[in-house]
């Protein structure tokens, strides 16, 4: 089929009119093959034609679908921001809480520190007056010793 098809795009099946300056259809070829060669050419455009729009709505689908794809990205891309402002700002609220709770620790040492230190002044204080009455009691006794001896 296809080598027939040739030959004919090619004019070997032309004919040559018998009469000169003849103008009826069929000068050249024969009826049949002038409507066969309109019918592969019509079914060509026909072709064409249909490859194109197919070639378009493939084109259209695959916009489409990259449109959808990029809808998607944006909107994921959306929430995963949300995701991670939300884990910030809770990571944030958490890290107040705790610092808080530290410094509140740091007030009760510093007053569990400062009673302490209160507390061994106090201790140190009363060791010194402890001291100082244990020697004047030694004092004491010694010149009770001394005068009743003497």
């Amino acid at each position: 089929m296809e080598g027939l098809l040739q030959r004919i795009f090619r004019g070997q099946y032309e004919t040559a009119s018998a009469k000169e300056n003849h103008t009826e259809v069929g000068d050249n070829m024969e009826d049949s093959t002038k409507l066969l060669l309109e019918r592969i050419e019509r079914d060509s455009r026909e072709r064409e034609a249909r490859y194109h729009k197919d070639a378009q709505e493939r084109e259209q689908r695959y916009r489409d679908e990259m449109q959808e794809q990029d809808r998607r990205w944006k909107q994921e891309a959306k929430e995963r921001e949300e995701r991670i402002l939300t884990a910030i700002r809770e990571g944030s609220e958490r890290t107040e809480t705790k610092i808080s709770s530290v410094e509140e620790e740091i007030r009760l040492i510093k007053s569990e520190v400062s009673s302490s230190v209160k507390h061994s002044q106090s201790l140190v204080t009363a060791n010194i007056w402890g001291s100082i009455a244990t020697v004047a009691a030694i004092v004491a006794m010694a010149i009770t010793v001394f005068l009743a001896v003497r």
